[in-house]
């Protein structure tokens, strides 16, 4: 089954968690982002087995969900103006997405960074679950048939 990694938002670390589970997993990584030499057109062609890289724009997470079933969505969790705004948008482009595909699934993973572990970093994560975890086809974590390590 493909899967894509997309984010609404730049240096989350989409690239290389993308390689990472491409390596680990013995997958093809596919990637889509113009930045990397890729396509958007490469998703619908790419290996039944692929991860796709996803470049951080919303036509691109529009599109790769008509190619797969599974999205792992990345959300920034640093640097954010109005946390709960942006949890809402990213809610609200959830949806759209499952609009787009009536059998997506969706992992959500927070980005890499230093604060997870500070009382401000687990706030933010927690009111992240709190709003986004009402949606019944998105869980947190990373599909069960990918290892990361």
């Amino acid at each position: 089954m493909k899967t894509a990694i997309y984010s609404l938002n730049g240096g989350v670390g989409k690239t290389t968690l993308a390689n990472r589970l491409a390596s680990v997993n013995q997958r093809p990584l596919v990637s889509l982002d113009t930045q990397d030499g890729g396509s958007i057109d490469l998703a619908k062609s790419a290996p039944d087995n692929a991860i796709l890289d996803c470049a951080p724009k919303r036509e691109h997470g529009m599109s790769v969900v008509e190619s797969t079933d599974h999205l792992i969505f990345i959300l920034k969790d640093v640097n954010i103006i109005n946390v709960e705004h942006y949890f809402f948008i990213v809610r609200d482009e959830l949806l759209v997405l499952k609009t787009i595909n009536p059998n997506l699934s969706v992992f959500m993973q927070f980005a890499y960074n230093y604060q997870a572990q500070s009382v401000q970093g687990k706030r933010i994560q927690e009111l992240a679950k709190k709003i986004i975890s009402s949606l019944s086809f998105v869980e947190f974590g990373l599909p069960p048939y990918l290892k990361n390590e």
